[in-house]
């Protein structure tokens, strides 16, 4: 199961700034790309989050 937690960054410096857009367009790209899958055909939205992500360089 996941949980998302909403929250403000205070104090973020322009590096960690870079950082955290990079990791979100990377994460949007991921979820258009599943998205694509799902709509091809593909059903275990779980396996392919898994596959994708480690594909991606993330980790759930």
């Amino acid at each position: 199961m996941k949980t998302t937690i909403f929250g403000v960054l205070l104090d973020v410096t322009p590096g960690q700034d870079t950082i955290l857009r990079r990791l979100m367009r990377k994460y949007g790209f991921m979820l258009r790309v599943a998205f694509n899958c799902v709509l091809g055909g593909l059903s275990n939205l779980g396996a392919l989050e898994r596959h994708q992500a480690m594909k991606d360089g993330l980790t759930l």
